[in-house]
This record gives C-alpha cells, structure tokens and sequence, in this order.
C-alpha cells in the first residue's frame, strides 16, 4: 500500500521527496567514507556438517525455479560409518518438488537390469517402456534406481527401453555403493506445509560391527528446492543431524564425529534470497521506505560479527551477509535504489 501512495505521489511532491532521498543517501555515504570498518568474520568450526553453498542470492530464481544445495562435511578421517540429517525451511517461498527423469537404453537380447540415473526413485512413480509400449514385467528395487525385467520379457536387440520416474533427494558421494556394496541410503520426506525435511541418513550396513568405514571429505545429499514465492528463507539443519564414526578399539563402536545439538558451532545452515538487494520490506522495489529501515540498520552488527545481534540489526539490510551493515552494504544498496523486481 505505501508503494502504490508513493507512486501516485504529484510531481512536486515526488521531485521534493527524492531531491530529500538523495541528500539523505550523499550524508550516508560521506559517513561511509569516514567510517568504513574493517572486515572480520568466523567461519564455521571445523570438522564440520555444512549446507553448499551458504548463501543463495539469485533474484532471477522467480517462481518454479529450481536450484540445488549440498550437504557437505570437511571431515578429514579414515572412520566415517554413517551420517543423519533434518532441514527445515520457509514453506511460503520455497518447496522441495519431485523432479521428472527420463532413461532411455537399447536391449541386447541378454541385458535384463537397468540402473536409472538418479536414486533412489519415488516410489510407485516409474512408469516403463519398451518401444514406447508401457510393459508391466519387471520389478525396480527404488533405493538403488535398478529395474529388473522378468526373464520371458528381456529387451530384444534393438528394442528401446525407457523409464519416466520421479526424484527428489540424492544420495551424495561420502557413503555409496561404489565404495561397499553394503552402503544403504534412506531420503527422508517432505512436508511443504510445514517447510520440514524428515530424517535423511547413510550408514554401511553390518550386524556386529562395520564391515566398511569410509573417508571424508564428501557430500552427504544433495537438496533441490523450487521457489515459489518472493522473499528469504533460512535453510537450518536441524538438532538431529549427525556425521557418525566408528572407534577401532576393541570391537569398536559408534560415535559422534559431529552432532548439531552438541556441536552447534560445527554446523553450517544456508540462507536463500531472490529479493532485489535492498528490498527489505519486500515490496517488490527499492524505495525510500527500503532506504529508511537500512539507515536504522547501518552500523549495527550480527552473527557471524558478535553472537547476539545488536537491537537494530537487520540481516535484510546486511546485503553481503558478512555480519554488519556497513558502507559495502550502502554501496549495494545505492546501486539497486530505484528498482523493480521482474513479474514471476
């Protein structure tokens, strides 16, 4: 509502407020050029659980795009045996989807397995051609994507075999098949109402004790999330997420390499914007409203910069999320004033 007042403003009074908007942005940057800080911020503690990358800032990802985050560790040992993960995120501006794939294979008249190229697979999502005819004879096991076609209806040579399935969540390369054949891999589920990814864990599978161990660094699962509104959303691994070891003493047993509600300062969440920089009230433009909650903000401090966010910080206004919103800010902000963000 303030937008549409501004913009239906007589030209008077527009010229008059702009000519006071820009006094107000030349005071700000003479207070930037005599107050600019040096920059410092903390990483995350290594080892570490981290979401890659941190901060999605992509304001051409409007409504229906997608993009993807991993969930990575910079663990360096020999003794990873399993990992577990929770996500939470803002179900009013971003989805995690089904993605549609599509395999295609020629037969040979021996080759009865297919392995699809994404696992593991929906459930009850496939369906399976053979020469563009859908066929019923085979079974899939969905964790590891392999579909099975009875012995009576292996592919002939030259016959075209084809699945259309659906996909979500990916395993990554820290605990995989590749390494064992007894790694298993469990892609939690989803709830878009509540913004919640349900428990995701690896683990290599034994009954008294590993049979395999595995080193780091490596990705856990890769995240494709789809947008679907305008705005931010926090992407938080949750209390629950865990990179689990295994101690060599003796038979050995499972330990907590990391584990986010211990080791807080171990842990990485990622950010996500597709807001014009320096949209801060979200109205879908940069404005002299925008430019009165940045100056509010200006000089203030956050996380990574001090534990507890000073009252006036605004991490909307802290355009490159370094923890402070300071004259680097103010030039983002400056450059982006006056726009408006695309149609979806």
């Amino acid at each position: 509502m303030n937008n549409l007042i501004f913009r239906e403003e007589g030209g008077e009074k527009m010229r008059i407020r702009r000519n006071l908007l820009w006094i107000s942005l030349v005071m700000l940057l003479v207070l930037c050029l005599f107050g600019v800080d040096v920059k410092t911020s903390s990483a995350v503690v290594s080892p570490a659980i981290m979401v890659i990358p941190q901060n999605t800032l992509d304001e051409t990802l409007t409504k229906g795009e997608t993009f993807t985050v991993s969930i990575t560790t910079d663990y360096t040992g020999s003794d990873v045996w399993g990992y577990e993960f929770t996500l939470s995120y803002n179900a009013s501006i971003l989805h995690i989807e089904p993605l549609n794939k599509t395999d295609t294979w020629t037969g040979d008249g021996t080759e009865d397995t297919f392995n699809t190229t994404m696992k593991p697979v929906i459930e009850d999502s496939e369906t399976v051609y053979v020469n563009d005819v859908p066929s019923t004879f085979y079974s899939i096991t969905y964790e590891e994507g392999r579909i099975w076609f009875f012995p009576f209806a292996i592919p002939d040579p030259g016959d075209e075999v084809r699945v259309e399935y659906q996909y979500n969540i990916v395993n990554g390369d820290l605990i995989t098949k590749d390494k064992a054949d007894s790694a298993r891999f469990a892609a939690g589920t989803f709830n878009n109402t509540l913004g919640t990814l349900s428990l995701t864990t690896a683990w290599f599978f034994y009954s008294t004790k590993p049979v395999n161990i595995t080193s780091g660094p490596g990705i856990m699962a890769n995240v494709t999330f789809t947008a679907v509104d305008y705005g931010i959303s926090n992407i938080t691994l949750g209390d629950d997420t865990r990179l689990i070891g295994w101690t060599d003493g003796g038979m050995g047993e499972a330990y907590d390499i990391i584990n986010a509600k211990y080791n807080p300062d171990h842990i990485q969440h990622g950010y996500f914007s597709n807001k014009i920089p320096g949209d801060i009230d979200g109205d879908k433009d940069v404005d002299p409203f925008d430019f009165s909650a940045f100056r509010v903000a200006y000089g203030s401090k956050g996380p990574p910069q001090v534990p507890v966010p000073d009252p006036n910080y605004d991490l909307q206004a802290d355009l490159d999320l370094d923890g402070d919103v300071d004259p680097f800010d103010f030039s983002t902000f400056r450059v982006n004033y006056g726009r408006l963000a695309p149609d979806p």
